[in-house]
């Protein structure tokens, strides 16, 4: 797993190496800025901190509340986030850190792909669109996810969509349109998403009435709002 950690004014990606449950004081493993030794950083408190954009769990488990790489967990004794790491371990994440490759946008190809955007977006719940304009052939979607980033969206070849600005927010003919979850999949060479977790099929949306997207190509950043950091 992979993810954008926020520190002071800035940010910077580091793999997550093992992560505490603990609801609102879930903790994860992480480098620091500097890359050089390991921390606990707190997910959500006093803000988000932790923006996971790549899921993929590889030699991957869980262990009482505690889950993330095997030769990790393994390793430790006691309570998880009160063992120090020892050399051998930091040596080893170092060596997995260094596989990290730094960038601003992420596109949409494959499931994968698409599990990394909706965890970090937190599947859209509660988000609305922010803003939305063209620039030449492309078109851009900006959402607010209320979880303390945004998303935007460049979407470029065949792109459809019935959203805009502030869906998400309003009521229309007493119709609630506020974003509770969404889905997102790839169909016939196109890229969708869709308000409703309960679609699979594109012969599902109901155009005149769905929130939605579609395009042939589809990228996506991750923009996080402003806020002072807090261990």
């Amino acid at each position: 797993m992979i993810a954008r950690i926020r520190n002071g004014n800035g940010f910077y990606d580091s793999i997550v190496f093992a992560i505490y449950n603990n609801g609102w004081r879930t903790k994860a493993l992480v480098f620091d800025r500097s890359l050089t030794y390991l921390r606990f950083v707190k997910f959500w408190l006093p803000s988000r901190n932790v923006f996971i954009y790549n899921t993929e769990k590889e030699n991957w488990i869980k262990k009482f509340k505690s889950e993330g790489y095997d030769w990790v967990l393994k390793s430790l004794h006691g309570k998880l986030f009160k063992t120090k790491i020892n050399n051998d371990i930091l040596c080893r994440c170092k060596e997995v850190q260094a596989s990290v490759e730094q960038c601003e946008w992420f596109e949409i190809k494959n499931e994968k792909d698409i599990d990394g955007l909706m965890y970090a977006a937190l599947d859209f719940h509660d988000s609305y669109v922010k803003k939305m304009y063209a620039d030449g052939d492309k078109h851009y979607v900006v959402f607010d996810t209320t979880w303390g980033c945004d998303i935007l969206f460049e979407l470029d070849g065949k792109v459809e969509t019935s959203l805009s600005e502030n869906s998400g927010t309003m009521v229309q003919d007493n119709e609630c349109l506020e974003i509770l979850d969404s889905i997102m999949f790839i169909q016939d060479g196109l890229v969708f998403w869709v308000a409703d977790n309960s679609y699979t099929s594109a012969d599902e949306i109901q155009k005149d009435k769905d929130l939605y997207f579609c395009a042939q190509n589809v990228r996506w950043k991750l923009i996080i709002h402003d806020s002072k950091y807090e261990e």
